[in-house]
């Protein structure tokens, strides 16, 4: 088996070497390390709360859930995962403000799922 990726562009199929996804890969770990690290530990509790939220329930997660659930007021809630949504760190909100998917699980219907080791299979972003 070939360790090279596969990229298809319209007909043709291009094969990447590994030397250079490995590179890429490498270098987009770094970014998102660099981006990780500044953000706030409220914001990473707040984000790490939808995500289980979503694996639970497979349903968009409302500001005010997170407020409950980490003991925080809903309008700072709101703020914080607007903030995540607009420098774009692993979150995405619905129309009614609920996070419909936080990295690496979405409540939205993908063609993309992925199974836990304890068998639990939910939708990924």
């Amino acid at each position: 088996m070939s360790d090279a990726l596969r990229v298809g562009v319209g007909p043709v199929l291009l094969r990447i070497p590994r030397w250079i996804w490995g590179r890429v890969i490498r270098r987009t770990a770094r970014t998102l390390a660099a981006q990780v690290a500044h953000i706030p530990d409220r914001l990473k509790r707040e984000r790490d709360l939808a995500v289980s939220e979503i694996v639970r329930t497979g349903r968009p997660v409302r500001p005010e859930t997170i407020a409950a659930a980490l003991e925080l007021a809903p309008e700072l809630v709101r703020a914080d995962l607007e903030d995540l949504e607009r420098k774009m760190i692993f979150l995405h909100r619905d129309r009614e403000g609920a996070v419909e998917w936080a990295y690496p699980v979405t409540a939205s219907r993908t063609p993309h799922r992925v199974r836990w080791e304890d068998g639990l299979a939910v939708q990924a972003a």
